[in-house]
């Protein structure tokens, strides 16, 4: 558990993009793209904060009927403690705490709008709000996933034909090593766990599995192919624990994109070249 972890998964049950990802969980630099993103996610931060406001101020200077609101606390309350255990990352965990949360600051708005000063701004930010979620959605979880912006078939395709049944693939653990996994039986496909988790297990032996074919595959003459994310997992010379008489020939590679994730990757291609004489 951590309040990053329900951060994120509470903003992505109401952003379905994966607009911010690529910078806080792969590294990616910062540049403006990710300060636009960060308007949706503080719009809605400002939204939620000022409806619960105004449900706490109202309610303790006006008499309410509060058996609703206290029924939606509790239920929001007890979806949120079991997503934040079972799953803080995970927005699906968040969905009933999300209805719940926009009843909750519904009722906040309609306390704070039957103020005559403050009921001509009830369709603007209400108005506003629904806009900026539907173009953060919009550009960040459905245009950028289309099938156009989508090289993953790409890869599939070049492996079969540069790829033979003894040559090695590592790939990150992620939808690319699923449908290798799938489509491609044939091929040798190795997944790694990149960060904090591939060093506990089971996740550091996948990773030390990945890493004893792709060694073997070396010594014996024959290709690894590996993702860019995966490549600083396993550097083919450190993390492999090549034998000196071992050398490295870069072949050339190509890229793709995974819109799902949000970044573009290179597909690096090595083979090994034993310099050992045989006596």
């Amino acid at each position: 558990f951590s309040l990053g972890r329900v951060v994120r998964g509470l903003g992505g049950a109401f952003i379905r993009g994966m607009s911010l990802k690529p910078y806080l969980l792969w590294g990616k630099p910062k540049d403006a793209g990710f300060y636009v993103w960060l308007v949706p996610f503080g719009a809605l931060a400002a939204y939620i904060a000022t409806g619960i406001a105004g449900l706490i101020l109202v309610a303790k200077s006006i008499r309410r009927p509060m058996a609703e609101v206290r029924l939606l606390v509790v239920f929001a309350l007890v979806f949120g403690l079991s997503g934040a255990w079972w799953g803080a990352h995970n927005r699906t965990f968040w969905t009933p705490v999300v209805v719940a949360l926009l009843v909750l600051v519904g009722i906040g708005y309609a306390w704070l709008f039957e103020s005559r000063r403050l009921r001509r701004l009830a369709i603007p930010i209400g108005t506003g709000f629904v806009v900026i979620l539907m173009v953060a959605n919009l550009f960040g979880g459905m245009l950028a996933r289309h099938s156009d912006h989508d090289d993953r078939s790409t890869v599939i395709v070049e492996l079969h034909s540069r790829a033979r049944p003894e040559d090695v693939i590592v790939v990150h653990d992620s939808r690319i090593y699923r449908l290798l996994d799938y489509y491609a039986p044939v091929l040798q496909v190795y997944p790694v766990v990149r960060g904090q988790r591939g060093e506990r297990e089971p996740f550091r032996s996948m990773n030390q599995r990945a890493a004893v074919a792709a060694r073997d595959a070396l010594e014996s003459g024959h290709r690894l192919f590996i993702s860019s994310d995966a490549l600083g997992q396993l550097s083919p010379r450190d993390a492999l624990r090549l034998p000196e008489y071992v050398s490295l020939i870069e072949e050339p590679g190509f890229t793709y994109a995974d819109p799902f994730i949000g970044l573009t990757y290179t597909m690096r291609t090595f083979r090994g070249r034993s310099q050992k004489r045989a006596f």
